[in-house]
C-alpha cells in the first residue's frame, strides 16, 4: 500500500507540491511499520526535510530557487525510499507479519 501511495505521485509528471502529500503519508507509513535502522531513518528524513520544508520559506530562497525547483529535489527521496520498499518486497520474505503491524491489528 505505502508503494503505491509514493508511486501514484513520483511517477506523475505533472504533480504539483501539494500531491506531495500523498508521498510523504506513504513515507511516513513505511516508516512506523518497518524496521528502524539507520538507512531508512536517513531515508526518512532526508524525505521529511527535502520533500516537506524545500516549498516552505523555512529553506532559503537562494537554494529553493537554485537547486531544489529546477533539478526536482523533492522527488529524490521519495524515489528513493520507493526503491527501498521494491526492494525490500523483493528479497525479504514476508511469511511472518511483522511485530508493529500485529500491534495495529489487535
Amino acid at each position: 500500500m505505502v508503494s503505491i501511495l509514493i508511486w501514484v505521485v513520483i511517477f506523475n509528471h505533472k504533480a504539483e507540491s501539494p500531491t506531495y502529500i500523498i508521498a510523504m503519508a506513504g513515507a511516513a507509513l513505511w516508516f512506523i511499520l518497518g524496521k528502524k535502522n539507520t538507512l531508512n531513518t536517513v531515508l526518512f528524513v532526508s524525505a521529511f526535510v527535502f520533500t516537506s520544508l524545500s516549498p516552505t520559506d523555512l529553506f532559503p530562497r537562494f537554494i529553493r530557487e537554485s537547486y531544489v525547483n529546477p533539478y526536482l529535489l523533492k522527488a529524490v527521496p521519495c524515489i528513493l525510499i520507493w526503491f527501498k520498499i521494491i526492494y525490500d518486497m523483493i528479497l525479504f520474505d514476508k511469511s511472518e507479519p511483522d511485530e508493529n503491524v500485529e500491534a495495529l491489528v489487535d
